[in-house]
C-alpha cells in the first residue's frame, strides 16, 4: 500500500507532461483500490473462519494486483511493445490464459488439501488426488504450449523479437518447469509446509514471468 501511494505521488509530481499521464495515474489508483479490496477480503476470510472460497479469492485478487504493478512499471519505464506475427500473438495469449487457469486450479488444490489455512478450516469437498492431477495435467499442457511458442518465435520472427521475446519466454519456461518440479516434490513427500510455501512463492514468480510476455506482445503485424 505504501509503495502504491508513493508511486501515485511520483506520477502526479513528475509525469504530468507525459501523454499517458492519465493512464499511469489510473493504474496507480487501481493498485491502491486493490490493496483496500484485499484488506476487506482478508477480513471476510477471517470472519468466515478461512472458508476456502474466500481464501482462494484472496489469492486470485493478488493476480490482477501483480499484473497492474508490472503494467505500471512497464509504462513508467516506457518499455517497447514488440510487433509479432499473428501465430506468435495467438500462442502467447493462449499461454497467458492457461497460466491463469493453472493458478486458479492451484487454489482449489490448496483449498482441498491439508494446508487450507488452519487445521479446523473447512475444505473444498473434492478428491485431493483428482484435483492435484488435474492441476499437474494443466501444467504439463502449459509447458508444452510454451515450448511451441518458443519454437515459433525461433522459426518465424525477426532477430529483435527472437532476442527480446525469446528471452522472456525462456525465463518463463525455466520458472514454470521449476515450479512444476516443486509441485511434484511436495506431492510425493507428503506436502511439507516449507515446500508448500516455496510452491506459493513459485506461483507468484510464474505469473510475473508470464505477464512480462503479455506486456511485451500486444500488437501483431
Amino acid at each position: 500500500m505504501i509503495l502504491a501511494i508513493a508511486g501515485l505521488i511520483y506520477i502526479v509530481r513528475n509525469l504530468k507532461e507525459r501523454a499517458d499521464y492519465k493512464r499511469l495515474r489510473i493504474l496507480a489508483i487501481l493498485q491502491i483500490a486493490g490493496f483496500l479490496g484485499q484488506v476487506v477480503l482478508g477480513g471476510i476470510t477471517v470472519l468466515t473462519k478461512l472458508n476456502p472460497i474466500s481464501v482462494s479469492a484472496h489469492f486470485v485478487l493478488t493476480i490482477p494486483l501483480i499484473a497492474g504493478a508490472l503494467a505500471l512499471r512497464h509504462r513508467i519505464l516506457d518499455r517497447p511493445i514488440l510487433q509479432v506475427l499473428p501465430t506468435t500473438a495467438i500462442l502467447a495469449k493462449i499461454v497467458i490464459t492457461l497460466t491463469f487457469i493453472v493458478l486458479l486450479i492451484g487454489t482449489v488444490v490448496t483449498g482441498t488439501g491439508p494446508h487450507a489455512g488452519d487445521i479446523d478450516a473447512k475444505r473444498y469437498n473434492f478428491d485431493a488426488r483428482a484435483v492435484s492431477w488435474l492441476h499437474a495435467d494443466a501444467v504439463i499442457l502449459l509447458i508444452g504450449l510454451t515450448f511451441a511458442l518458443f519454437f515459433v518465435i525461433r522459426a518465424s520472427e525477426n532477430g529483435l523479437v527472437q532476442k527480446q521475446l525469446g528471452r522472456l519466454v525462456s525465463i518463463f519456461l525455466i520458472v514454470a518447469i521449476s515450479q512444476g518440479a516443486i509441485g511434484y516434490i511436495q506431492y510425493f513427500t507428503g506436502l511439507p509446509e516449507l515446500i508448500v510455501g516455496a510452491h506459493l512463492l513459485g506461483a507468484t514468480l510464474v505469473w510475473i514471468s508470464v505477464w512480462r510476455i503479455k506486456l511485451t506482445v500486444t500488437n501483431s503485424r
